[in-house]
């Protein structure tokens, strides 16, 4: 009878102790942190397939989730039971949070997740939560490069470097995605140019329509951006190295120009 009784009182504690977490589905070891990393490439290849003429390089786009799928070890169908339990553990501290009474109803619709796994996606949920961001900044950045090369410096720039309009066209076909027709209408103001960098000394010759102007100022260069002062006048550029003999200059963050070392 005491056995019996002791019984119902340790039910009866289980029963009213609050919201518990069922036993179930689980993440082992580190899997949660692999998860966590593919999930950031698999958010890079959603805003990529989003992304201005991203469902026509879908092959290439998935090729690159696949292969960092393959460096962790994982399978595709790893990856999505993975996601599952996390969507369903963040799905359930979701609802304890907004309704911590109804917590236990929680798991009548839903597969178990088990007590583990939910305490580790709740200490990385802000982790889990920045993905989409993090593949936005991902992808401006490496949108920027494509664009621009790396950032350039000033031991870049010394030298002379003249504007080349069949590069231009080129580079303006590649990173921006445009066939020969809208690269042209794009470059359609034919600017030819040389810029002449001396230690903080730059020159400009710029010639539009047959008439040649001449500038001369200093220049800072930070990064991507280049800023040239002519007397009371500064003008700032994007400027980035595509190659030991070639930069991109641009403006608002658009390439305007290949130009070549001389």
């Amino acid at each position: 009878m005491r056995a019996f009784h002791l019984l119902l009182v340790a039910s009866f504690t289980i029963a009213t102790a609050g919201p518990a977490y069922a036993a179930g589905r689980s993440l082992k070891g580190g899997d949660l942190e692999t998860y966590a990393r593919l999930l950031d490439a698999r958010a890079l290849a959603e805003e990529k397939l989003s992304s201005p003429g991203g469902l026509s390089r879908r092959a290439s786009i998935e090729a690159e989730f696949q292969a960092a799928l393959k460096e962790a070890g994982w399978s595709t169908d790893r990856f999505e039971q993975a996601r599952d339990i996390v969507d369903t553990a963040i799905a359930y501290l979701d609802a304890v949070k907004e309704d911590p009474a109804s917590a236990n109803d929680f798991w009548a619709g839903n597969e178990q997740v088990d007590s583990t796994t939910i305490d580790q996606v709740k200490g990385r949920r802000a982790q889990l939560d920045g993905a989409p961001e993090r593949a936005r900044q991902a992808l401006r950045e490496q949108q920027v490069t494509e664009m621009f090369g790396r950032p350039a410096s000033k031991s870049d720039l010394q030298g002379t470097w003249k504007r080349d309009a069949m590069a231009s066209k080129a580079h303006i076909m590649s990173a921006m995605h445009m066939d020969e027709a809208q690269a042209l209408e794009f470059l359609k103001v034919q600017v030819e140019q040389t810029l002449t960098f001396s230690g903080d000394q730059v020159e400009s010759r710029q010639t539009v329509n047959g008439k040649t102007d001449a500038y001369r100022g200093t220049y800072q260069v930070s990064g991507r951006e280049v800023a040239f002062t002519y007397g009371k006048r500064t003008d700032k550029l994007q400027v980035g190295v595509k190659s030991p003999r070639e930069l991109v200059f641009g403006y608002m963050g658009i390439p305007s120009g290949v130009y070549v070392k001389q």
